[in-house]
């Protein structure tokens, strides 16, 4: 076993940052810093920066198409603090679009626009994404809660 090392000028930040990888042997160290120096340019921080960057436009375009898809409808206010508000918003959109293209009757969107709690949607993110059936059975449990 042995260890390649080298230190590398972050291309994004401009820091200094080390970067090592266990090889089966010395030649291999060898050739693996050598092809790190061409082609590892950025600090762990900026990759994670531009990798969160990345994930939120993906996010922001499915939003813009879930958008589109709800032209012309109506959501009530979510309640909750700023960051909570943006964040169930892209949810809800989201579950919504999915809901009125699989439709919906009057009742559903009722208890749709009934959840007004932005922690809900949040709470909840993981099963909304399954499909309608499960968002109408949890606003239906959400709601024998209440009553």
């Amino acid at each position: 076993m042995a260890k390649a090392m080298i230190t590398i000028i972050c291309a994004v930040c401009g820091h200094e940052f080390r970067h090592s990888k266990t090889c089966y042997n010395r030649d291999d160290a060898t050739r693996y810093e050598d092809w790190a120096r061409d082609n590892i340019t950025t600090c762990p921080e900026c990759y994670a920066k531009a990798q969160r960057a990345k994930e939120r436009a993906k996010l922001d375009a499915q939003t813009a198409e879930a958008q589109q898809t709800l032209e012309g409808m109506t959501l009530s206010d979510l309640t909750g603090t700023d960051k909570q508000i943006a964040w169930a918003t892209d949810i809800r959109v989201r579950a919504a679009a999915t809901c009125k293209v699989a439709g919906g009757n009057e009742k559903f969107w009722a208890m749709f626009n009934g959840m007004t709690d932005a922690k809900w949607w949040i709470d909840n993110r993981d099963e909304l994404s399954i499909g309608p059936r499960t968002i109408a059975k949890l606003l239906m449990q959400a709601r024998e809660e209440v009553h």
